[in-house]
């Protein structure tokens, strides 16, 4: 895995590497859109100290559409974060991953966690759960909260708009 010289986030980890392979396998990339899309990635943290997802730069420079991210993260995430109880990574869970803040693992385990204590008449959020457990900061939480809420309300503007086009067209 490569690693910009002092960072301490990975660049192209093992859910970039994931998400590609998926992306070829379905034939919606090439291999050498992939090393452009690495390339990209690489620059743009060593240019912003931000390390985007591969997803991220493959949309942005129009390689796949949203939709197609969404399906190829739909696939990678699916076997590997269903348990055996058929605990599903939640929406913050899936966007604390996205972000570098934790990983599939300590998302798992904290969801069977949260499964259990409700059992047991208990009711912690997903969020408390990782921040009592030290597996991520009240920052990485609130940056996380931060774009389902922006997501959100971009979903229902969207919403919106479709609800005026269709009384226009009537």
């Amino acid at each position: 895995m490569s690693e910009v010289p002092g960072s301490n986030k990975e660049v192209y980890n093992k859910i970039d590497r994931e998400f590609t392979r998926e992306a070829i396998e379905l034939e919606c990339l090439s291999p050498n859109e992939v090393e452009t899309a690495i390339t990209a990635q690489v620059e743009t943290r060593e240019a912003q100290g931000r390390c985007p997802r591969i997803w991220e730069i493959l949309v942005l420079e129009e390689k796949i559409t949203a939709e197609q991210s969404e399906r190829i993260l739909d696939i990678i995430l699916k076997p590997s974060v269903e348990a055996s109880n058929d605990v599903k990574i939640s929406m913050v869970g899936r966007t604390l991953i996205d972000l570098g803040s934790t990983n599939q693992k300590v998302i798992t385990s904290a969801l069977e966690l949260q499964a259990q204590e409700r059992r047991n008449g208990t009711w912690r959020q997903l969020g408390q759960i990782l921040l009592e457990g030290n597996h991520i900061d009240e920052d990485q939480l609130r940056e996380a909260l931060s774009i389902l809420e922006e997501k959100r309300d971009q979903r229902k503007t969207d919403e919106g708009l479709q609800e005026n086009a269709g009384q226009k067209g009537s």
